[in-house]
């Protein structure tokens, strides 16, 4: 999967997070004599009832039989992070965030079955994060630990085969799963909580981290200058042989820890050119990021 596809999911993922249903009352649907409410699961002949651990996660990866329905008001996995019917144990929202976080572990297969319940898995912790008056239950923090935890996981797994920044080892040998995994987890920690604690936690990646070296590679392109009698100069050939025998640069970009949580920070959503962010501490040239981070472009 190319990063831009990468980008793209995740992005929908943060909108849909943002975009969560609004608060709505209890309600009752019609089905026999069950009373229904968002976040509930069917107890077959008996109604409605407050979900299980195993239970809200069977329901976020399709069990429609918990459900009755795909309401997209129904998400018991949040109803029980946020405690939307009453306190849970901590046991209870501690398995269910373990079960989350090993699921979205998995290298899956863009498009395919696990990678839309992965989908919906972060979109579950971001959601049962967030500190918003739209969404019922209180927020339960501890989902954007979980989702630090994901990042931080996936970072540890790719620096196991040697060395020291996970974005250029998991690129090392093109796009991979292993790759689009660590762009997505690092992109969803952002987006859970983009001016406050996702902030935060890029900020503090970005300015541990080092830029590396801008790579030697083939820049822009070279004119061919053309003699008077319409022969391309020696000096203009020897220009453009020396720019051909460099290697492509990489594209999209040059990958490390700096220029991805950089990306968030330099840029203002929606810009095409970087900025100096007031919030980081000696933050770099503009120019000089782009040209460490986007090689191919300049």
């Amino acid at each position: 999967m190319t990063r831009g596809a990468v980008l793209r999911v995740f992005a929908a993922v943060a909108l849909a997070g943002l975009l969560a249903p609004k608060a709505l009352p209890a309600q009752e649907r019609e089905s026999g004599e069950r009373e229904w409410a968002p976040g509930l699961v069917l107890d077959e002949g008996r109604g409605w009832r407050v979900p299980t651990a195993v239970e809200a996660l069977r329901a976020l990866r399709g069990d429609w039989s918990l459900l009755d329905d795909p309401d997209p008001d129904n998400s018991p996995a949040v109803a029980l992070l946020r405690e939307e019917h009453g306190p849970r144990t901590q046991a209870e929202q501690e398995a269910l965030v373990d079960a989350l976080v090993d699921l979205l572990l998995i290298d899956a297969e863009f498009s395919s079955d696990e990678f839309l319940v992965q989908s919906q898995a972060y979109a579950t912790l971001s959601t049962a994060q967030r500190n918003a008056s739209y969404l019922r239950g209180t927020p339960y923090p501890e989902a954007f630990d979980a989702l630090v935890r994901v990042y931080e996981t996936r970072a540890a797994r790719v620096l196991a085969g040697g060395g020291d920044d996970p974005f250029r080892e998991a690129y090392r040998t093109g796009p991979s799963l292993a790759a689009s995994g660590l762009l997505g987890a690092l992109i969803t920690v952002y987006s859970a909580d983009p001016e406050g604690r996702g902030r935060d936690y890029l900020r503090a990646l970005f300015e541990a981290s080092e830029p590396l070296p801008a790579p030697v590679c083939r820049r822009g392109s070279v004119p061919l200058i053309m003699g008077p009698n319409g022969e391309i100069t020696a000096s203009s050939r020897e220009q453009y042989e020396a720019w051909l025998a460099l290697p492509e640069c990489p594209k999209p970009y040059n990958p490390s820890v700096w220029c991805e949580a950089g990306r968030f920070l330099m840029y203002e959503p929606g810009a095409s050119r970087p900025r100096r962010p007031d919030d980081v501490a000696d933050p770099p040239d503009p120019e000089v990021f782009e040209e460490l981070c986007f090689p191919a472009i300049m």
